[in-house]
């Protein structure tokens, strides 16, 4: 159902209720137990672990990871050496950024305190 057309009178009649009284505690109940709570879920937060495989496995790291070794095998040692360097300070950099990031959405998540005003019983209440 496109809800986002329906006019506020269809959407109150699809969903069975009378937009002036609201729903009665006991129909809001029962919708709570049928439904569960109108909230989004959250996902547990990365590991470290994960994070730091998630900056291993990237693509470009990959790639550094693989001119290092051509150039160990060519004989290049310091081109070798100056591109494990890259690839340190690279990994290091991402992780950092994604930890952070983390950290930072988790601190967002818990400053959040959703409030609604509803209509029950003809009373308007805030949950």
């Amino acid at each position: 159902m496109d809800w986002c057309r329906l006019t506020p009178q269809q959407a109150a009649s699809e969903l069975g209720v009378d937009p002036a009284r609201g729903l009665s505690a006991a129909e809001a109940a029962e919708r709570l137990t049928r439904h569960g709570p109108n909230a989004l879920p959250r996902s547990p937060a990365p590991s470290v672990w994960t994070l730091l495989l998630r900056q291993v496995t990237n693509f470009i790291v990959l790639l550094l990871a693989l001119a290092a070794l051509i150039s160990f095998v060519l004989g290049h040692v310091a081109d070798g050496f100056a591109i494990l360097v890259a690839l340190a300070l690279n990994v290091v950099v991402g992780f950092l950024m994604d930890y952070r990031a983390e950290r930072d959405i988790a601190a967002l998540q818990s400053l959040t305190a959703p409030h609604a005003r509803v209509r029950r019983d003809g009373n308007v209440l805030e949950v």
